[in-house]
């Protein structure tokens, strides 16, 4: 997903939320952002924010009705 690099400018928050979408891969593709930032536990705004580091911006991203990330 990121090289090593990427990875070590992480914040903690940025970590745990990339750390949740390693481990529920299957998961979360189907997690609106609301149920993301529930489960990590952080704010919708942070799971954002990690969005348009992986290389997205707000309207680049598709959700559906849910906000669920697709």
């Amino acid at each position: 997903m990121f090289n090593e690099e990427k990875i070590k400018s992480f914040s903690t928050t940025d970590m745990r939320i990339y750390n949740y979408i390693l481990k529920h891969s299957i998961q979360f593709p189907y997690m609106s952002i609301r149920e993301l930032a529930e489960e990590i536990p952080t704010s919708t705004a942070s799971i954002m924010r990690f969005v348009k580091k992986m290389g997205y911006d707000s309207n680049g991203i598709k959700l559906n009705k849910t906000n669920t990330i697709r």
